[in-house]
């Protein structure tokens, strides 16, 4: 087997064992923090950049020296094309296929701008990283449709080998369009032309333009929708958020859940916590730690009691404290003393009451309420998760 090969199946079985749902803390897809695909989005979505994604800066950097090296050596998705290729027939030569991926790289940075990065699922990285979000105890439809993505494009190369990887993949694009810039500046000034002046790149710098600002999220906000502590304020995590489900797959107590494809475009596939079986614990940091594009700020569990996700809310007239009956369950579950029973002035019976400068909206109390009678609300819909002062 060719050297590249193998380094290349490495690092694919190191990307997946990286991506499986194991307690790999805040190693786990760390591999996405290697994309500059995924670090030119994120900043220029929201001007925004994590620590690790230098990472990615160093993959653009040698990428700008060695054309393709990091297709040839590290990309999982690439390999998984090849090994699918090896076993294809072409329906047609490679050379009549029309390269698309410097222009599908455009038009998901010029999205990006325009505050939706959702071509950044495209990115190889990302596909591989959302493939394993079916590894959970009952898949959503949204788990099905992001996996769904990566079988499609290494299935494509049973028929048309090697046309994802030369033709198609928009980080191959950044890639080719680094080495582009490369050469151009090495020619003389009288013999350069206008970098990118190609009528394909001005109509794709048009369409995704056009559509951007028809789709722009200009006041997204969050529509009732529980998002993980530390996630970045309204149209702000939508524009960080790269969909790749590294939250998702983090998550001990599996709350974290990826939206699906019936709400806004802007809100598509963005992780968004469901407290069904469990809650949020008070001691778990994981989704901040492993977020490769910031959209989840990193946090200590010490902070976690001033990241707020929202507020209990108690049906009273359902509660087993005003039949007379006994229960304390929510006061017991709150990790945050955040519940107190108390007896009004006015009434024959005690009720439970919320304290809203300790109630973080852990779902503790509402999980463990033995009659289901507690919701847990968003504090602020453009605020899904609050830092309390």
């Amino acid at each position: 087997m060719h050297r590249s090969r193998m380094i290349r199946w490495g690092a694919c079985l190191v990307a997946a064992g990286l991506v499986l749902p194991l307690p790999w803390g805040a190693a786990q897809g760390a591999f996405l923090w290697a994309s500059p695909l995924l670090l030119a989005t994120a900043w220029l979505a929201a001007f925004h950049v994590v620590a690790w994604q230098v990472l990615g800066l160093a993959v653009g950097g040698m990428s700008w020296i060695k054309p393709r090296w990091f297709c040839r050596f590290l990309c999982p998705t690439g390999a998984l094309c090849d090994a699918a290729a090896a076993c294809g027939r072409p329906l047609r030569p490679l050379a009549t296929i029309p390269a698309l991926q410097k222009t599908l790289c455009l038009a998901g940075l010029i999205l990006a701008i325009l505050g939706l990065p959702l071509l950044a699922l495209l990115d190889p990285l990302n596909l591989f990283s959302a493939f394993f979000d079916l590894w959970q105890p009952i898949p959503a439809e949204a788990q099905w449709f992001k996996a769904s993505l990566l079988l499609l494009v290494v299935c494509s190369n049973l028929i048309l080998p090697h046309a994802w990887c030369q033709r198609v993949c928009p980080l191959g694009g950044l890639q080719d369009s680094l080495t582009d810039a490369r050469a151009w500046l090495q020619r003389p000034p009288s013999e350069r032309v206008p970098f990118m002046s190609s009528r394909r790149a001005a109509l794709t710098a048009l369409v995704a333009a056009g559509g951007g600002v028809w789709l722009r999220p200009e006041e997204a906000v969050a529509n009732g929708t529980l998002r993980p502590p530390g996630a970045r304020p309204g149209a702000a995590f939508q524009r960080l958020c790269a969909r790749c489900g590294n939250c998702v797959k983090s998550c001990p107590t599996r709350i974290i859940q990826s939206s699906g494809i019936d709400g806004p475009i802007w809100d598509w596939l963005t992780p968004q916590i469901c407290f069904v079986d469990s809650y949020c614990l008070p001691e778990c940091n994981r989704c901040g730690a492993v977020c490769p594009s910031g959209a989840i700020a990193p946090f200590t569990p010490e902070q976690k009691s001033s990241l707020v996700l929202g507020t209990a809310v108690i049906d009273l007239e359902r509660c087993l404290l005003t039949e007379g009956r006994e229960c304390d369950r929510c006061k017991a579950a709150c990790p945050y003393d955040a519940v107190a029973i108390v007896l009004p002035a006015d009434a024959f019976f005690s009720i439970p009451q919320i304290s809203p400068t300790r109630c973080v909206g852990c779902g503790a109390c509402a999980i463990l309420c033995p009659v289901l009678v507690i919701t847990i609300a968003p504090l602020h819909p453009e605020h899904p998760s609050i830092p309390r002062e």
